[in-house]
């Protein structure tokens, strides 16, 4: 569907000093595109990352998670086969925020695809109607991708 960003358009068009915002354009948001780029370097491809797909059930005792070489993933079992907690690598949640950013991440807009889940994306936060807090909360983001190196 297409959506309005009107809290995204306002924070870059009023809310930013211009030079701010000309460096959104020219350094940060090629920034988070290189990190989304590197999402099938930093997850082996057969590692379904549960409630991020809305196909996903859980990561099967096979599937392989590829860190970047240094890099360390783990994750926890309980007894009754439920994955406890699962820890990634800064590199490789900076790719996933950046999904969340660009809202590529298929069905994961809406509330109602993983009944019991939050989005993964940041539609919402973009989309609607300007509010101050969604003005915040994005300026918080955008801060946080302004200050990650390159991939």
């Amino acid at each position: 569907p297409n959506h309005t960003l009107p809290t995204l358009q306002r924070l870059l068009e009023h809310d930013l000093e211009p030079d701010e915002s000309r460096d959104f354009w020219e350094r940060v948001f090629p920034l988070i595109v290189d990190w989304a780029s590197r999402i099938e370097d930093l997850f082996a491809p057969s590692l379904v990352v549960p409630y991020l797909c809305s196909n996903a059930t859980g990561v099967s005792d096979g599937a392989s998670l590829r860190p970047e070489p240094g890099a360390e993933i783990r994750r926890q079992k309980l007894e009754d086969g439920f994955i406890d907690s699962v820890a990634f690598s800064r590199e490789q949640v900076a790719s996933l925020l950046s999904h969340a950013f660009l809202c590529t991440i298929p069905g994961r807009d809406r509330l109602d695809d993983l009944q019991g889940f939050a989005p993964f994306s940041f539609i919402q936060l973009f989309a609607g109607e300007y509010a101050e807090f969604k003005s915040a909360k994005l300026s918080l983001l955008l801060q946080y991708f302004s200050e990650l190196p390159p991939p």
